[in-house]
């Protein structure tokens, strides 16, 4: 894992490195290489053309905030691989023929939130302090 005391979970995608990270937003996933990152609940892996918000990034599949605000380039990875990304991110993928179906059920049952409960209950003072207050 990363040095961040903070990372719960990490994954590699076809030689690119993600993280999982607790922020004061609540989960994070970070693409450790191109330092690029969003908060996971409002976001999804969609396709993503060039326009608004698309910013520096290419055209093609990306970690999206709010499915309209790319945030994470995935231009040249799999199909296979941004599924298991999703997967273990607990992150939708949306496209043409699938809507975004929520945040909680997914992230609820993928290996990031597996590994925010392991890291919880293994810093407990320092999930106190990052706590999101509601």
């Amino acid at each position: 894992m990363t040095t961040n005391s903070r990372t719960f979970f990490e994954g590699t995608y076809e030689g690119r490195r993600f993280a999982a990270i607790l922020s004061v937003d609540g989960p994070y996933i970070l693409d450790i290489d191109r330092s690029e990152g969003v908060a996971i609940g409002p976001s999804e892996i969609t396709c993503c053309a060039r326009g608004v918000g698309f910013r520096h990034m290419q055209e093609g599949w990306c970690v999206a905030k709010y499915g309209t605000e790319p945030r994470i380039n995935l231009v040249g990875m799999s199909q296979i691989a941004r599924e298991e990304l999703a997967r273990d991110f607990g992150l939708p993928i949306c496209d043409m023929e699938n809507i975004n179906n929520g945040f909680g059920e997914l992230f609820n049952g993928s290996a990031a939130f597996e590994g925010l409960c392991r890291w919880v209950m293994a810093h407990p003072r320092l999930y106190k302090k990052t706590e999101v207050c509601t």
